[in-house]
């Protein structure tokens, strides 16, 4: 019976490759789509890190239900802005979900990241909140 189940697997796994190199703007449409839900994107996000963490040798343990939880709460961990999962085009949403790295030198654990939007985490790169603090009081000071 487990050989029948995993040949059809196989067979099914097959099907589904010739179906979307026949339909690559349906396969983009169903991508585009989970990429919009929490759970989409928290998967996407954790595989991110996945890569980057074997690229450069950095632990990692957070899992997807962590970072989903962090999306469910719907606003940015630092400044309180809402997130925004919608696909904008070519260019990056400045207000999608992004993962911080506290310490940009370590991992990508529980205990050093924080889920925020995508335009606070390009500010602040390799550099520290206090960093990204500053530049925001100049700004804010400059449009007076």
């Amino acid at each position: 019976m487990e050989n029948n189940m995993a040949y059809n697997k196989e067979k099914q796994k097959l099907a589904d490759i010739k179906y979307h190199s026949s339909h690559p703007e349906r396969r983009h449409e169903i991508f585009r789509k989970f990429y919009e839900t929490t759970a989409g994107r928290a998967t996407f996000l954790l595989n991110g890190t996945r890569t980057t963490c074997k690229k450069k040798h950095l632990p990692s343990n957070l899992t997807k239900e962590w970072i989903l939880e962090r999306l469910e709460r719907g606003v940015c961990e630092v400044t309180g802005l809402p997130f925004d999962l919608s696909k904008t085009g070519t260019r990056q949403n400045p207000f999608a979900p992004s993962l911080d790295r506290k310490n940009p030198h370590a991992g990508y654990t529980t205990d050093n990241v924080q889920v925020v939007v995508w335009i606070y985490n390009a500010a602040k790169q390799n550099f520290t909140h206090d960093d990204v603090l500053r530049l925001s009081a100049a700004l804010l000071e400059k449009s007076k």
